[in-house]
């Protein structure tokens, strides 16, 4: 009986020894992060997404502070829209309570916009230009996405899409907002894509002021 009695207050002491080098580790290899995000424009980022050393950690768009307990030292940060990584950063955690503050990249606008109308055929020729990358396309035939090409690949390929265009024009809109824009392809370089729909789709809205074109061939 005293044999069992001596072995429950060793468990007992061995069990309190491992709590309290567990809290010393815990206390001095790990802290709390305060991460500040500053949204530009907050109407753009509807899906954010934060990574840190691979590990997603969803995020509200609309809180701009939030805090995460992470080990000292250095860690991957990642901050994902859309599939596309804005934001790629190594960071140093030290110190108590550290402060972290990322500021994500202005969106791009669709700029020097010109449009003319062909009473013949009722086609719209287009050319715009994006002063930020199109970062990929859906390509649509009959309603049905028949691909999902990368930038780089599509320009390989096909060769540059930022050029002149003609396009029947149709807003794309997704959960209330303007996202870009359809067209059915009529001529230009793609020669392998006449008769199937183009969609233009970048991680942000498209301001509906920077979509405003006249039909009369003036910008």
């Amino acid at each position: 009986m005293k044999k069992d009695v001596n072995r429950f207050i060793l468990f007992i002491s061995m069990a309190f020894s491992f709590l309290v080098i567990f809290l010393i580790f815990e206390y001095f290899m790990f802290t709390e992060v305060q991460i500040d995000l500053k949204i530009p424009l907050e109407n753009y980022y509807d899906q954010i997404s934060l990574f840190i050393d691979g590990r997603e950690i969803p995020i509200d768009p609309n809180r701009k502070r939030f805090f995460l307990r992470l080990r000292k030292g250095n860690h991957n940060l990642k901050i994902v829209v859309n599939d596309i990584v804005l934001l790629d950063e190594n960071i140093k955690v030290e110190g108590e309570s550290p402060r972290i503050s990322l500021s994500l990249p202005e969106p791009p606008r669709v700029q020097d916009v010109r449009c003319e109308y062909s009473a013949d055929d009722g086609m719209i020729k287009i050319n715009w230009r994006v002063n930020s990358k199109v970062d990929f396309f859906e390509i649509f035939k009959d309603n049905l996405k028949i691909a999902r090409v990368k930038m780089n690949e599509f320009r390989d390929r096909y060769g540059d899409p930022l050029e002149v265009h003609e396009y029947t024009i149709i807003p794309f809109y997704a959960g209330g907002k303007l996202r870009g824009v359809e067209g059915k392809l009529k001529a230009g370089p793609f020669v392998e894509l006449v008769d199937l729909k183009l969609r233009i789709v970048t991680p942000y809205d498209v301001s509906k002021d920077d979509l405003v074109v006249s039909l009369d061939g003036k910008n």
